[in-house]
């Protein structure tokens, strides 16, 4: 994605931000799930990408405590506002940071963090920036460290079918935020960003999630 596309989507997301967390109740039990796979996060540094509200970085904290640093991550200065109030009753400041940036250009060195989470965005990128983003959660990730991914995603079935050409129909048109680009499976995505993966999937009131562990 170029800086301008970036410009765009945080534009967007901008504008969506007062009324984003109405999706929340189809969300809530597939983050809780990769909260759970992640596990215990003492002693541990995280980064979460593509923060929002801070509802993964909720979910991870009510899951498994709270780390040794937690780093939010997002394009949208509106959304980080309503994350960092999210979480400050969960984490204090520091080991809380919030930062406006792009998942796709990290300002951190290699290898700093021993968990990377990223909370349904890779299905809104085309295939180039959705490797990127992994590309750069792999460069930030420390060896054998994990890495959670939850993407809206409909089943290979035919009624998952129907629902992605639906949904594609009524979101892939040009906007700011771009298109809804919805796979079935992105295990070939995370695998070939060299990650040995986990996937489970959730389904809330006929909202897909795939949750993968990495």
């Amino acid at each position: 994605m170029s800086p301008a596309g970036a410009e765009r989507r945080a534009r967007d997301f901008e504008r969506r931000a007062p009324l984003y967390d109405l999706q929340l109740p189809l969300e809530r039990r597939p983050l809780a799930a990769a909260a759970a796979l992640v596990g215990p996060l003492a002693g541990l540094r995280v980064l979460d990408l593509a923060s929002g509200t801070g509802a993964l970085a909720d979910a991870l904290v009510v899951a498994g405590g709270a780390p040794h640093e937690l780093v939010l991550v997002d394009l949208s200065p509106a959304m980080l506002r309503r994350a960092r109030r999210r979480l400050a009753r969960r984490v204090a400041t520091p080991p809380l940071r919030i930062e406006s940036g792009d998942a796709l250009r990290l300002g951190h060195p290699a290898e700093r963090f021993d968990v990377v989470t990223i909370g349904y965005l890779l299905h809104l990128l085309g295939p180039a920036d959705a490797a990127a983003v992994l590309d750069e959660a792999r460069r930030v990730l420390r060896p054998g460290g994990r890495r959670a991914a939850v993407i809206h995603s409909p089943p290979p079935t035919p009624a998952g079918r129907v629902y992605g050409r639906i949904w594609r129909a009524l979101t892939d048109v040009p906007a700011p935020a771009g298109g809804l680009r919805t796979p079935a499976d992105a295990r070939p995505i995370v695998e070939g960003a060299g990650f040995d993966v986990r996937a489970e999937r959730h389904v809330v009131a006929g909202y897909w999630s795939q949750v993968l562990l990495a």
